[in-house]
């Protein structure tokens, strides 16, 4: 079954009462930051989750709270609440978990009248409930004030109870079409995943949902705002061929001494891991504030992952058109000087607010990704090969004052471009190696590729 068409399932309840746990679980992996502080989740996370032969979409919200709790600023919680408000009406069955250690609050049952008036199916989970209803300071008569029928007696964090919840989901989510295999879409070669990386506060989450064309992230000037990795999916059209892209926005990279917090510092654990996870990364930087050192790090990064680049400068609105210019040549200097093995990022100036320019940002993330799957016949890289050492002369070895032979390339691999060069030494100077790919970027069309070499000393049995 496509994921498109699985049901939804949204857990909701206050800040704390173990969601979090409870999504990773039914997910199999880690998704969601965990932690003993309130409010950690701020946006809707989604992800495909089995429980035994169901498969559904879990959803992950921020805890909803009344404004004045959380200690954060209070229009982010604001912000927050609405979120998951407005995923309550894309759900088929909402969880609505409390806590069975802390018992039913105030804040509890105020939620659950809204939760009734939406007319959804609604499954009362109590976690934390190791020992089932026994022991448990969430009292019988509270939770059926809650309105919400039968409570089912769970713990996320030790995976008790969750038949009882499989029970219940069988029965509520609608049946699926038969004959229909579920495939993630992170497993489809020929799918795009795009990692959307920067600094704190450049505009990341307004790009990621407008090219979603809904609101997925929270978008808030209040810095650090998202916190995990979110991912979604769309399709495209490019040159006339339907393309599956899977987005993931991440929260903001600060420099290690500026991370105060513990989830932060995880935060960041997933926006590396998010760049691991994808094929092409769009560094997203402030037009009025471009190429800080943080920048070019988050580009480094995702060369030594191997990754295709595509750099956004967002906020374009809020420039001249003169300054435009002056700034696109700043960038294009900085940007050849420091990442030394790329030929020609490519360089989007948008606006993610208004919209403009982002299909330029669309075409080249896609066209960087079937470059990253370039494949060259052994012919045009040799005949490249004795184009560019003519050209440029190899110097002499420092050991022993004899030219370097670069004799034979093949390539060796893909995603991202790697190749096998075979010379009479392995010690080739750096100079001259970046010289070479910066030569086989522009012959072969692979600008903003991380292309990687292997150096070997051994006969070649192709040559005479």
């Amino acid at each position: 079954m496509s994921q498109n068409t699985l049901p939804k399932v949204l857990l909701i309840g206050r800040p704390n009462v173990g969601k979090s746990t409870l999504f990773n679980r039914l997910c199999g992996k880690k998704i969601a930051i965990v932690d003993d502080m309130p409010g950690v989740t701020r946006d809707i996370k989604m992800h495909h989750a089995e429980l035994d032969d169901l498969e559904f979409i879990a959803m992950d919200t921020a805890g909803w709270t009344s404004e004045d709790n959380l200690g954060v600023e209070p229009r982010l919680q604001s912000l927050m609440s609405n979120s998951t408000e407005n995923a309550i009406s894309e759900a088929n069955a909402i969880l609505f978990v409390v806590d069975g250690l802390g018992g039913i609050t105030v804040e509890d049952i105020a939620f659950a009248d809204k939760v009734r008036r939406m007319e959804k199916e609604v499954i009362l989970l109590v976690n934390k409930s190791e020992a089932g209803d026994r022991r448990t300071k969430a009292d019988k008569n509270d939770l059926y004030k809650l309105g919400l029928g039968d409570p089912i007696y769970i713990s996320a964090m030790h995976g008790t109870g969750l038949y009882d919840l499989y029970l219940k989901l069988e029965e509520s989510l609608p049946k699926p079409e038969h004959g229909e295999d579920f495939v993630q879409a992170e497993d489809l070669d020929d799918t795009i995943k795009i990692s959307i990386v920067g600094r704190p506060n450049v505009g990341k989450s307004t790009m990621f949902n407008y090219l979603l064309g809904r609101e997925r992230s929270i978008v808030s000037d209040v810095s650090g705002t998202t916190r995990d990795a979110i991912t979604d999916d769309i399709e495209i059209t490019f040159n006339e061929s339907p393309r599956s892209l899977v987005l993931i926005d991440t929260a903001g990279m600060r420099k290690k001494n500026k991370i105060e917090e513990d989830i932060e510092g995880r935060a960041l654990g997933q926006s590396i891991t998010a760049i691991r996870r994808s094929n092409v990364v769009v560094v997203v930087m402030d037009a009025t504030a471009p190429f800080e050192k943080q920048d070019l790090t988050i580009a480094r990064i995702a060369v030594n992952e191997g990754k295709g680049l595509v750099f956004a400068v967002n906020k374009i609105d809020l420039l001249a058109r003169d300054i435009r210019q002056q700034i696109a040549e700043k960038i294009e200097e900085i940007s050849y000087n420091y990442l030394e093995s790329i030929e020609k990022v490519p360089i989007i100036y948008l606006s993610a607010l208004e919209g403009k320019y982002i299909h330029l940002l669309l075409q080249n993330i896609v066209q960087t990704f079937d470059k990253w799957q370039t494949q060259i016949s052994t012919g045009q890289l040799n005949k490249w090969l004795k184009d560019v050492t003519t050209s440029r002369v190899p110097p002499l070895m420092k050991s022993r004052k004899v030219p370097i032979s670069i004799k034979y390339i093949t390539q060796k691999s893909t995603q991202p471009p790697t190749f096998l060069l075979f010379a009479n030494t392995a010690k080739i100077p750096v100079s001259y190696v970046r010289y070479m790919k910066r030569s086989l970027a522009r012959r072969f069309n692979m600008e903003g590729l991380p292309i990687r070499f292997t150096i070997k000393t051994t006969n070649n049995p192709y040559i005479k």
